[in-house]
């Protein structure tokens, strides 16, 4: 049997200068990515930084949530951070997080919530990333406004906000928007997460 011939494969010079050139390009892109991340990283204390600037709230002090003890976020939902504005008031920036029943994105839905002396003073839209036009406008300072001046008290805080709301006896109505049921609700989620905050830390010595 003769033998196998073997096969030799020879790279011209031009191919060795196209995977070069290639390989160059590729690394200058990575480099030139991890510069444009590196100047435009917004850390996530310096984004609610300039949220609170932008709703205007004033901040006096800021709290590790740590400092409450074991405080814990309503269902399906987050505490981002508290704070305690100049006038007194008590900061909550909280999320909502995606269920079936509530957020429709992924991303869910994080607000901004002052409460003072048991009422709402004021919900500002922080992160969400709900369809634009349509579960938006659940993030509109027009719809917000419907629970600004609302007491804590008449809140019904429950183990499973998303299905209790918003239709449930005794709790605090509100609207939804016409094809965002789940942008809604996913408000109202992250809004009884700061009510359910404030009522659990409402007497802690950590203000003074």
């Amino acid at each position: 049997m003769g033998k196998a011939k073997k096969t030799k494969f020879k790279l011209s010079k031009e191919s060795v200068m196209i995977v070069v050139a290639l390989s160059v390009i590729a690394l200058v892109a990575a480099l030139v990515l991890s510069l444009v991340n590196m100047f435009t990283y917004v850390s996530e204390s310096e984004s609610i930084e300039r949220a609170l600037g932008k709703s205007n709230i004033e901040i006096a002090k800021s709290y590790e949530i740590s400092d409450f003890g074991k405080l814990e976020s309503l269902k399906d939902s987050e505490i981002l951070y508290i704070g305690k504005s100049k006038d007194d008031g008590r900061v909550f920036i909280t999320k909502a997080l995606k269920t079936k029943d509530s957020c429709y994105n992924a991303e869910g839905i994080s607000l901004i919530v002052v409460i003072k002396n048991d009422i709402i003073q004021s919900v500002h839209a922080y992160k969400h990333a709900e369809t634009p036009g349509l579960g938006s406008k659940a993030l509109e300072a027009e719809y917000l406004n419907q629970y600004k001046g609302k007491n804590v008290n008449n809140f019904r805080v429950t183990p499973d906000p998303a299905i209790d709301s918003p239709d449930s006896p005794g709790d605090v109505q509100f609207s939804k928007v016409t094809s965002a049921t789940y942008s809604s609700v996913g408000v109202n989620v992250a809004v009884k997460s700061a009510v359910k905050a404030y009522k659990d830390t409402k007497d802690s010595m950590e203000w003074n």
